[in-house]
């Protein structure tokens, strides 16, 4: 008799590692397909494929913290969410509808790394089009998240919390106010080994200050001007290197776009005026560089702004 009992338990763990089997291969199937073409991605949302991942709570903080398998179905669900959100703003209002933000919260305290940077990916990609999330993101404790994350050990989440990050402050100025203690954080990112995430971390002072000045004050105090500085500086060649590596840098073009944009409100051109080492910085590379290069271009823009006062 216990042997028929033992025969029934195995058959049903084998039946039920077949079912997770099969759904994981499914999901996988479906992330392809949404990947491949955008009106593969429209059908899969025409057909139900968002409400199977509400109903199968297939973004459950307790499947993230499972077996490497079902982590990577988490994934996968991810993924899909991600790239909807990438393709079209139409797909917002059934993407809110979910109730997204607080499952994406949970699961950026995932312990897996891979979960939480294609987690931060999805928020990203959230607030890409418009301004429809930032509310939500606030009041279920995401946009805090990503502040925090900006220090997280893993590069791939530093990115994806960068991009993050810029893109809750590039549509209107509803979160500056709590994107502040985010300001420091980026740019201490203007040094990290991932060039992605230097570009990314570079391009916020010029997000935080597209829709109003009320962080230029926070730019000042945090050396963002300085900051900027540095991460030039530490790509520029040293003696006999070409300087082909620092033109094609996309952290240093955007970089310098933002110093430039940091100079057309008063209180930021005024700390730039009173640097002698933006105005060193400037003369320098415009030595080394080509008039044809974006770099060399980007400094003329700059000399010319900052050229409107002195300190």
């Amino acid at each position: 008799m216990l042997e028929d009992v033992h025969k029934r338990n195995n058959f049903f763990a084998k039946m039920f590692v077949s079912i997770m089997c099969f759904r994981i291969f499914m999901i996988a199937m479906a992330k392809a397909l949404v990947l491949h073409h955008h009106l593969l991605a429209f059908e899969f949302v025409q057909h139900g494929g968002l409400q199977m991942v509400v109903s199968r709570r297939l973004l459950s903080p307790g499947l993230a913290a499972g077996s490497a398998v079902s982590a990577m179905a988490i994934v996968d669900v991810l993924v899909i969410i991600s790239q909807l959100a990438r393709l079209s703003r139409e797909y917002y209002p059934l993407l809110r509808s979910m109730n997204l933000c607080i499952a994406l919260r949970d699961l950026l305290s995932c312990g897996n790394a891979s979960v939480r940077a294609k987690a931060l990916n999805a928020v990203g990609n959230m607030v890409r089009h418009s301004d429809e999330f930032y509310e939500s993101m606030l009041e279920d404790g995401v946009l805090s998240r990503l502040i925090e994350l900006c220090g997280d050990s893993d590069s791939a989440c530093r990115k994806f919390a960068s991009f993050a990050l810029g893109n809750s402050a590039f549509h209107s100025d509803a979160l500056y106010r709590d994107l502040a203690p985010a300001v420091p954080r980026l740019l201490r990112l203007l040094q990290d080994v991932e060039e992605k995430t230097r570009a990314n971390a570079a391009g916020a002072p010029c997000v935080c200050k597209r829709n109003s000045n009320e962080l230029c004050g926070v730019m000042v105090r945090e050396g963002a001007a300085q900051g900027l500085c540095e991460l030039i500086l530490s790509r520029c060649p040293r003696r006999a290197e070409p300087v082909d590596k620092l033109v094609a840098d996309s952290s240093v073009k955007i970089a310098l776009f933002s110093l430039g944009n940091l100079a057309v409100h008063s209180e930021c051109r005024a700390e730039l005026n009173c640097s002698t080492q933006v105005r060193e910085l400037c003369h320098y590379l415009i030595k080394i560089t080509q008039p044809d290069d974006i770099v060399h271009k980007l400094l003329g823009l700059e000399q010319f702004r900052l050229s409107g006062s002195q300190c």
